[in-house]
């Protein structure tokens, strides 16, 4: 495997991408029906309570 991954802080502008990656995490539990929180909850949840 020749590809190199950065980890970092996420920044509120990733937020689209950490929904997805979601998704996919509760798609492959087979529980998509969890998924429920928007892009301003994940926000909001993420970078203004910094409880997730």
């Amino acid at each position: 495997m020749s590809e190199k991954f950065i980890v970092r802080k996420a920044e509120k502008n990733d937020i689209a991408e950490i929904q997805t990656l979601i998704k996919g995490l509760a798609t492959y539990e087979k529980r998509p029906q969890d998924m429920t929180a928007s892009q301003e909850d994940l926000c909001y949840w993420i970078f203004e309570k910094k409880i997730a």
